[in-house]
């Protein structure tokens, strides 16, 4: 039965794949995206490949749903706004109108540099107790640290602050270094020297990959939206800046080689390549686990999970004015997901959700139509705004929202209040 869900999936994927190309153009399209990340990891996860255990049917049966609806919800936002606007819906009209200008705006670097300036002043005084930590338990044991609250690293409040304000700082940078860049803008050189600073400092922070492994997404991502040609770009930077391209690659290969520390296993090119599959891919044998303990039955977030990017940042602001316990939905559907089991033979993760377990957290399985409906016209519009409005900051938004489309084969990273800085951050850096 497994096997027939599957083949329903990949059926579903396909059929959409081909009907976005046909009505909308051979572009790259947002909803496309999420087609073809879920489409391989599935198919990863449900033949087994790595030792990961295979999906149940009830997840099956959401991913069809969940993937179902946020398609339809991407073709009803379109075909509405094609309605309003008397535009031509044609597989040529998108065409059109993409790629024809350069993309107007420069950053801002006196705000960029304000706001890092701000965070690492911040970080300053936690960076020797990180060495000393580091020093003390290993890479391996400091990363159980740095994302504990209350522990002996960092308290609840300045982990929220890390966290919710400061990392955001650290991954606009990196995306606008990317972007300035391949872009050819403004100011590239500096924006990248500030943005390897922010990568390193998250990497000694927080014992994470992620901001060295955003520089390779986001990029492939700008390059795509965009249509630039890497190879030209790559010579360009190397040869008029050679001497800062070294200094800055020195140090971005001691950045890979000092997280390739912070476990005590093999660390092999073979089980890195698995750790990053099981990551993209392990999710839906995690959700496997989550769905025998049904922890929504009788808690529903209603809506406090899938719209925390709104909510989260009233119930942080009362946290920490008035002293009371924070009811964020990203609070409840972490204290679940934190806990490590097991999605493979001999492999262990947490935190591996997809945005189907917040989606049926807040609603239960009605979550699975409202949710991603919702949430696929929102990234459409965005889409949308970029395709007719082409400047900086339209198109740092729209990289941003790519970003967390592709992730959400992993988790849904708009539950917390870091998404609504996210957003301010780039509006403020943009002119």
């Amino acid at each position: 039965m497994e096997y027939i869900l599957l083949f329903i999936f990949v059926g579903v994927c396909v059929l959409n794949i081909a009907i976005t190309k046909k009505g909308y153009g051979q572009r790259v399209h947002i909803n496309n995206i999420m087609n073809y990340t879920w489409l391989v990891c599935l198919i990863i996860a449900g033949f087994g490949i790595g030792g990961l255990y295979s999906p149940s049917i009830i997840v099956y049966v959401a991913c069809i749903i969940n993937i179902g609806v946020f398609n339809l919800g991407y073709y009803l936002y379109y075909t509405k706004a094609n309605q309003n606007n008397n535009i031509d819906t044609s597989n040529t009209w998108l065409e059109k109108i993409i790629f024809t200008e350069e993309v107007e705006g420069e950053i801002n670097l006196k705000w960029l540099v304000i706001i890092n300036a701000i965070s690492w002043i911040y970080c300053l005084p936690i960076i020797p107790k990180a060495i000393s930590m580091i020093h003390r338990y290993s890479f391996s044991d400091f990363r159980q640290f740095a994302f504990k609250g209350s522990s002996e690293y960092l308290s609840t409040n300045q982990l929220t602050i890390c966290q919710t304000i400061i990392q955001p700082v650290f991954s606009v940078t990196i995306l606008s270094a990317v972007v300035v860049l391949i872009l050819s803008k403004k100011h590239r050189m500096v924006i990248l020297s500030l943005s390897f600073i922010d990568a390193i400092l998250f990497v000694l922070l927080f014992a994470a990959r992620s901001s060295i492994i955003g520089y390779f997404v986001y990029a492939f991502f700008t390059i795509i939206v965009a249509r630039q040609k890497l190879i030209g770009i790559v010579k360009y930077t190397i040869k008029k800046h050679k001497r800062i391209v070294i200094i800055l690659g020195v140090a971005f290969v001691a950045a890979v080689v000092v997280t390739s520390l912070r476990t005590n296993s093999d660390n092999s090119i073979i089980n890195t390549l698995k750790q990053l599959m099981y990551n993209y891919c392990g999710s839906f044998s995690f959700l496997t686990e989550l769905f025998r303990e049904t922890p929504w039955n009788g808690n529903l977030l209603f809506g406090r999970a899938t719209f925390g990017f709104i909510f989260s940042v009233f119930f942080m602001g009362a946290t920490f004015l008035f002293n009371v316990p924070y009811i964020g939905g990203d609070y409840y559907v972490t204290q679940i997901t934190q806990i490590r089991r097991t999605i493979g033979v001999d492999v262990t993760f947490n935190a591996l959700t997809t945005p189907i377990f917040p989606f049926m957290m807040d609603f239960g399985w009605l979550g699975l139509i409202v949710c991603p409906l919702i949430c696929s016209g929102l990234v459409a519009s965005i889409e949308r705004r970029y395709l007719v409005n082409k400047n900086l900051n339209t198109l740092l938004v729209y990289l941003y929202v790519i970003t967390l489309v592709f992730g959400s084969v992993q988790n849904y990273n708009a539950m917390g209040a870091s998404t609504l800085f996210w957003v301010l951050y780039l509006k403020l850096i943009t002119r």
